[in-house]
């Protein structure tokens, strides 16, 4: 069994994964390379007995320090479950943010429920998930590091298996809240999300009843754009992140950076605004409602390449860190993402839709665009200063 530092579970896992196998199997090639350079450097001192020469005793002590898989039916050998697990890490990845969302075609029925007449009452039954986001990691983060990750997710799968169920069976807005905060207490193991996604999601179901006067049932077939998007901006990220970060470690003489993670982030960043004025403007116009639906798409697939990069980055960054690094960095997001939806339908009834995303539109642009090259530039002079980053030390 080979050891290494332990990854968070996130969306990279079967990339990390995958070259974790590689390396090790690399390692093993070189292994029996040595090990014939250093039995063919044996040589016979003067008592007749065989001995090393100094070069292949360093070779040979190197080999010794080289631990590899015991063949390829060693059950600690991650790669013939490697998409096993990758299934099982997708799974309770897709099933939380959803659980965080669903509630929100049916904002109006549960507010009939269970009388709640406040707009901000009624949008916290929606995001209140998210602020367990903030919450969770910061010791699920560390628990992980400490005692393993399927243990700690595991644990919580089960711990928000049976508050969401619970959350199901409320009898009054008390309950609803408490189970639903509990809830995305434990999914928030794998993931979070981001702020500006929840802001759109919370007023996303009103847009078509209200608007386009279509039934909750039809409505909620626009959600395919919220799920097309991310799966469209996780296909690139996975096809070109790993190929522009190879070349760029092939010309700086095979000394990886995780800076080299930021290229991508740049169209990225770009397609969130142009997403937001699209769908936005498109609503405003009251245009076909294929229009909205593009606009969704283009600023979720942006939406999901940043994240991506972002949480590559943070793992290359952090390494044996990077599950405490990534709750802190959710900290924030998750914060943003539950107050943002608070006030999100008095900033669409005072902007509409069009100005209303034009303003989400130019904060994308002014936060997004700037970072990858702000970290580009300064991102290695950033990480000397900790004592937790990799090549802190260097």
């Amino acid at each position: 069994m080979i050891n290494s530092p332990t990854q968070p579970v996130g969306i990279s896992v079967t990339e990390n994964v995958q070259d974790n196998v590689n390396e090790k199997a690399d390692d093993s090639a070189a292994t029996a390379s040595q090990q014939t350079a250093v039995a063919d450097d044996v040589t016979c001192n003067q008592e007749g007995r065989a001995s090393l020469g100094p070069e292949s005793e360093k070779k040979a002590e190197d080999a010794s320090n080289i631990i590899t898989w015991d063949g390829p039916d060693d059950p600690q050998n991650p790669k013939p479950r490697l998409m096993e697990l990758a299934k099982a890490v997708a799974s309770f990845t897709f099933i939380s943010p959803v659980s965080s969302a669903i509630v929100a075609p049916a904002i109006d029925v549960i507010s009939k429920e269970f009388n709640i007449t406040e707009p901000v009452e009624q949008q916290l039954v929606f995001s209140v998930f998210v602020l367990a986001y903030a919450v969770g990691p910061l010791f699920l983060g560390p628990l992980s590091e400490i005692y393993g990750r399927n243990i700690v997710l595991q644990l919580a799968n089960l711990f928000y298996l049976v508050f969401n169920t619970a959350a199901g069976f409320s009898k009054n807005k008390g309950q609803m809240l408490a189970f639903r905060f509990l809830s995305g207490l434990g999914g928030s193991a794998p993931l979070a999300v981001s702020p500006v996604t929840n802001l759109v999601l919370s007023t996303f179901p009103t847009l078509w009843t209200t608007r386009y006067n279509e039934s909750i049932g039809i409505a909620g077939l626009n959600y395919i754009s919220l799920g097309l998007g991310p799966i469209l901006g996780a296909q690139i990220s996975a096809l070109v992140n790993d190929r522009i970060y190879k070349r760029l470690k092939k010309r700086n003489g095979g000394i990886g950076r995780p800076e080299f993670r930021f290229p991508l982030m740049v169209p990225g960043s770009f397609l969130v605004p142009i997403g937001l004025i699209w769908y936005g403007w498109s609503a405003e116009k009251h245009l076909q409602w294929i229009m909205p639906n593009i606009g969704i798409i283009i600023y979720s697939c942006g939406g999901i390449i940043g994240f991506q990069c972002i949480q590559t980055y943070i793992v290359d960054a952090y390494t044996m860190y990077a599950a405490s690094a990534i709750a802190a960095a959710a900290l924030l997001r998750s914060i943003l993402a539950f107050a943002f939806p608070l006030f999100a339908p008095d900033l669409y009834t005072k902007l509409g839709y069009g100005w209303g995303n034009s303003l989400l539109a130019l904060c994308g642009l002014l936060l997004g665009v700037p970072a990858p090259f702000f970290l580009w530039k300064y991102g290695a002079m950033l990480r000397a200063k900790s004592p937790y980053a990799a090549g802190s030390k260097d």
